[in-house]
């Protein structure tokens, strides 16, 4: 996390989350209807054409990958992080996009799919080393994503003791950055069990 955001209070952070979100659905032209299970297909953009290409040559690759971990020195409500990372998901068509070439043959898409929830584990490191930690961060963000099933978006909680956790969110750097920042201070947000309220869907493809 840059200095600038990570001197921010929670105040400020929460602030900052709710402007970016307010522009985001000003930015677009209207909310999506989820009702239908369907997934949605709309053309890839030229940024998601080069990620596209880059993971049908490797389907390894993780030079595209994006983290931010974060240390929270207070007891934690995981179940409620859990709850408000799974609601902005929910808002946000861009967090449960996948990729794929389309019926034809003829050009790679975006799919956007009704429901796909991020992964989030919870790694019990009672007793590691500091080195230990570390460690399991490195292999946490070696991890590739696939780009044609998802979720292309994880959360890791590396738990050293009640107060004490690193959480790791980590996805692929489709033109999502300014939703992970948005994530982290979620999740932030609902370290003493708070849930958090959006208002709306926002469709966001590109």
């Amino acid at each position: 996390m840059d200095d600038g955001l990570a001197n921010l209070s929670a105040s400020d952070k929460r602030e900052l989350l709710a402007r970016l979100l307010r522009e985001r659905a000003a930015a677009e032209r209207g909310s999506e209807d989820h009702s239908d299970a369907s997934p949605r297909e709309f053309p890839m953009s030229a940024g998601q054409q080069g990620l596209w290409y880059a993971f049908r040559r490797d389907p390894t690759i993780t030079a595209y990958n994006v983290f931010m971990p974060s240390r929270f020195r207070s007891p934690v409500d995981l179940d409620a992080m859990r709850r408000s990372i799974e609601t902005l998901v929910t808002r946000h068509s861009c967090l449960r996009t996948v990729f794929a070439e389309s019926s034809d043959g003829n050009h790679p898409i975006q799919r956007v799919l009704a429901s796909s929830p991020p992964e989030f584990r919870v790694v019990d490191a009672t007793g590691w080393k500091e080195s230990d930690v570390q460690e399991a961060i490195q292999r946490e963000v070696a991890r590739p994503f696939d780009l044609t099933t998802g979720p292309l978006l994880r959360f890791a909680v590396v738990r050293i003791a009640e107060d004490n956790l690193v959480m790791v969110a980590h996805n692929v750097e489709v033109g999502n950055d300014t939703l992970l920042c948005g994530l982290v201070g979620i999740a932030g947000s609902t370290k003493i069990g708070n849930n958090v309220v959006l208002a709306g869907k926002v469709g966001v493809t590109d």
